[in-house]
């Protein structure tokens, strides 16, 4: 019982046919067999099931027997295909050769989770041993270090200055296969060896600090795809090269929520990506060097705010700049041109009824040269602007009587009118439809509260002239038709920060994660 002249380390003894799930069982057990070579072990099959000598010889030269349970392996160990079939020889010879304690179990279906399945003489004789779960291909791993934790020859203890080492050596007693490394500073590693050096999948390196990286290594580096934990619980999924985050990736929060979607670049967000806050604050566009293009948003993006506004178009050191869309909350938007932060250029803002806008040119933040502003009613102005004033030649169009006026302003004042069919009932209203129409909104500091008295008698005149119109006017029930602000700015929501003025820079209401720099503690074997 248990004898073996130690040439080899496991036999594998499994059915070569198809499982209850349709997967191939010889492919299966080829794979993990494959990793097993990696890790040093040394194996035997009888890959043609023949049975007979050649098997036994298999057996007899192996310290171990891998026994893959499945639901035809159960069946035929039972003789429910007959007293010939080579399966049943071989599990009868490798329990009688090599004894109970030297099989090592592993489940290949999921129907033969529970040992009360195994029926027959498998069940009766190793219904009392651990077995490993192989059931998913997801689990090959944790079946390659359950079996190579019973080679012997692959669990050796070694000291080195700096540590100590369990597991797989090659002849010139350096770490390859399997084996983990406490170092005398509290670092570990437990994963794959080749000559000396970490290099593998399924790595797990843990400093003492609480950060943790699972994945691949090559070159006793982290390299390859894993996940990166922070001690803080944030992690990282991506592509590593030389320890830090390369192509895309993601970073998530303590709490497990997505903080970072996109492109990595030596450990830091790079090229194009997605960044969103807790507070629902969010951007989408490029980055580099770290956190923006220089520590600024640059180019092209998508930026969501706290409040329900959003901006979408280009950057310039995290202020608005070139073309783009700002839409505020209530439902107003702007579409233009802005330079470094302001309105500038060409630009339509359309209020939150959707039908009333302003469209032309912007200077600074403030309506300056030829515009037209069309209200909810039909009503319309077309004309100069300066400093968010009507200024230099205009006109009105009055939708209800279909009766245009055409005018000269001065900083919101009319100084000269000239009428085009011009309707009595609008006459009598005209100067209240004028003062309404240049009114803006109270907390504008543009808008200058003083009116010139030349320009005051002006409309005097006007009205001495136009006497006999305005009394008949007078005697009518029509009431002065009431005009929108031009630039009606949202109400600021106390509940969060105020994107009213989307002139501002974006950077103080987007904060950027800082990803930890670099990951210590990759030690290498120093004997």
């Amino acid at each position: 019982m248990g004898e073996s002249n130690g040439t080899y380390d496991l036999f594998l003894s499994y059915d070569h046919s198809l499982d209850s799930e349709g997967r191939n069982n010889c492919h299966r057990v080829a794979k993990l067999e494959k990793e097993l070579k990696k890790v040093g072990a040394l194996t035997l099959h009888d890959s043609t099931q023949s049975g007979g000598d050649i098997m036994m010889s298999s057996v007899d030269s192996c310290d171990l027997v891998v026994v893959f349970v499945s639901e035809n392996y159960v069946d035929k160990v039972a003789a429910q295909f007959g007293l010939e079939n080579n399966i049943l020889q071989e599990f009868e010879y490798c329990a009688r050769r090599k004894g109970v304690n030297s099989i090592i179990p592993v489940v290949l279906e999921k129907s033969c989770s529970k040992v009360n399945a195994w029926h027959g003489p498998l069940g009766a004789t190793l219904k009392n041993l651990e077995y490993l779960d192989f059931t998913q291909d997801g689990d090959m791993y944790n079946v390659l270090k359950g079996i190579t934790k019973r080679i012997k020859r692959l669990n050796q203890e070694i000291f080195y200055n700096d540590g100590k080492y369990v597991g797989a050596l090659n002849r010139n007693r350096l770490p390859h296969g399997l084996g983990k490394i406490i170092y005398s500073s509290g670092i570990t590693y437990d994963g794959s060896w080749i000559q000396g050096r970490k290099e593998g999948e399924n790595g797990i390196w843990t400093n003492v600090n609480g950060e943790k990286y699972h994945g691949q290594f090559l070159d006793d580096d982290i390299e390859g795809s894993g996940e990166y934990f922070f001690s803080d619980g944030s992690r990282i999924v991506a592509d590593f090269v030389k320890g830090k985050a390369e192509g895309d990736g993601k970073y998530f929060g303590g709490d497990g929520g997505l903080i970072y979607e996109g492109t990595f670049k030596s450990g830091e967000y790079n090229g194009f990506g997605y960044l969103i806050e807790e507070n629902g604050c969010s951007y989408e566009g490029n980055f580099r060097a770290g956190t923006f293009e220089q520590g600024q948003l640059n180019g092209e993006g998508t930026l969501k705010l706290e409040s329900g506004d959003s901006y979408r178009g280009y950057f310039k050191d995290s202020k608005y700049h070139g073309s783009g869309e700002y839409s505020f909350a209530n439902g107003s938007k702007y579409v233009g041109e802005y330079n470094l932060g302001m309105k500038h250029g060409q630009g339509k803002y359309i209020f939150t009824d959707g039908k009333s806008y302003y469209s032309g040119k912007w200077e600074n933040n403030l309506m300056s040269g030829y515009g037209e502003q069309v209200f909810s009613n039909g009503d319309k102005y077309t004309g100069n602007y300066e400093n968010n004033k009507c200024h230099g030649q205009g006109k009105i169009y009055v939708n209800a009587s279909k009766t245009t006026y055409v005018g000269v302003w001065m900083k919101g004042e009319m100084v000269k009118t000239k009428e085009v069919q011009v309707h009595k009932e609008e006459e009598s209203n005209f100067k209240s439809k004028i003062k309404t129409f240049t009114e803006f909104p109270p907390d504008d500091e543009t808008i200058q509260s003083s009116k010139s008295s030349s320009r005051k008698s002006i409309f005097k005149r006007k009205e001495r002239k136009k006497n006999n119109r305005l009394r008949e006017a007078k005697s009518r029930d029509s009431q002065p038709e009431q005009y929108h602000p031009i630039i009606s700015k949202p109400k600021k929501n106390t509940a969060s920060k105020s994107t009213t003025d989307e002139d501002d820079t974006v950077s103080s209401r987007l904060t950027i994660p800082t990803l930890k720099s670099g990951f210590t503690g990759l030690t290498t074997i120093s004997e």
